[in-house]
């Protein structure tokens, strides 16, 4: 009995670990959100990124993608699209990243509606390609909204 009870015990301890978090973001590729911003007159987000080799890219996904009030910003204001950067590219992708990114490293940058990058008063682009903590993620979003032309 003993040995039954501790085989039961193991088997649902498999189940319990540590739970998924939830996606609070639908990704869209650059060619859908493209088009899906034209259609909506919004803004793109785009995040391009290598996934979990890359620890900003992993800090992004594991903590602020999952965050409940950016996930709301990105989604109210932003058609948010991510490129994987592991992965084959599409000519729209390729000639986007060149860029905002030459050294085709991951960055996080916004575009109009009409696929424009979007720049702050002094023409650069609003992008980083840093780890950026939650307020500095916000106000990014922000700057964004505030110099759409």
């Amino acid at each position: 009995m003993a040995v039954i009870s501790l085989l039961l015990f193991s088997t649902s301890c498999q189940t319990v670990g540590t739970p998924q978090k939830t996606q609070l973001i639908q990704w869209r590729t650059l060619e859908q959100g493209s088009r899906e911003a034209r259609e909506k007159g919004m803004p793109v987000l785009i995040d391009f990124y290598y996934g979990a080799t890359c620890m900003r890219c992993e800090y992004f996904e594991s903590t602020l993608y999952t965050d409940p009030e950016i996930a709301d910003m990105v989604n109210r204001n932003f058609i948010p699209v991510r490129v994987h950067l592991s992965r084959a590219r599409t000519e729209a992708e390729g000639a986007l990243l060149m860029k905002l990114s030459p050294m085709q490293e991951c960055v996080l940058a916004f575009l109009d509606k009409n696929g424009r990058i979007i720049t702050d008063k002094n023409g650069q682009p609003i992008s980083s390609m840093e780890v950026l903590n939650k307020q500095q993620y916000l106000d990014y979003m922000r700057k964004a909204l505030d110099n759409l032309h």
